[in-house]
């Protein structure tokens, strides 16, 4: 009986520890979110801005069309995903009904299509668009050192040295998402006026 219970409580005392050390999500978060918008994003609104210097008027407004469509699409995607998850919340596995694929499609479709009108102003100034995301490339090489050692700062390495550990995976993952959000559409599609501009559209 004695055994058993030093036995829990160790267990107890091992859980706690777990717990302690659980990384604060939401702490790194802040600490990325203020080092971009400390050290990023004016670098990128300056980059961008100098980019409207070589559109035309009718461009930039065909620009500022395609970022308000996107945000609404976004806005709608992201009610639309509230209703499903709470239409299937009960079922373990389901089947989506037509509609709800016709309506998925119709706003793959319709993001395509704005993304199709977007790259066409991007190919019209393909030179001063590489230029200015060129200018970028040492910071660029910076930004990922310095928010990689911000992530591992709450996720320590994984001492199995294990390329796949989630921890890393996800790091990988995050950094993949940041330069896809400036291939060059991205960064003509972004906005310095727009207060978090990555979260601007997909």
């Amino acid at each position: 009986m004695r055994k058993t219970q030093l036995l829990l409580f160790g267990l107890l005392l091992i859980g706690l520890q777990v717990w302690a050390q659980e990384p604060d999500r939401e702490a790194m978060k802040k600490e990325m979110k203020e080092y971009c918008e400390k050290n990023i994003f004016p670098v990128l609104n300056e980059q961008r801005t100098k980019l409207d210097a070589y559109l035309y008027d009718h461009e930039k407004e065909k620009v500022d069309k395609i970022r308000m469509k996107l945000r609404e699409m976004k806005q709608k995607a992201m009610e639309a995903k509230k209703e499903m998850k709470e239409k299937y919340k009960d079922k373990e596995v389901y089947e989506y009904s037509d509609e709800d694929k016709a309506c998925f499609r119709a706003y793959l479709k319709m993001h395509r299509h704005l993304m199709q009108k977007a790259w066409c102003i991007v190919d019209n100034h393909e030179y001063q668009v590489y230029v200015l995301m060129d200018a970028m490339g040492e910071q660029h090489q910076k930004w990922h050192k310095d928010m990689k050692a911000i992530y591992h700062k709450y996720y320590p390495k994984c001492e199995c040295k294990d390329k796949n550990h989630h921890h890393d995976k996800w790091m990988k993952h995050h950094w993949k998402m940041m330069k896809y959000k400036m291939a060059p559409v991205r960064f003509l599609l972004y906005d310095p006026k727009n207060p978090n501009p990555f979260e601007m559209h997909h």
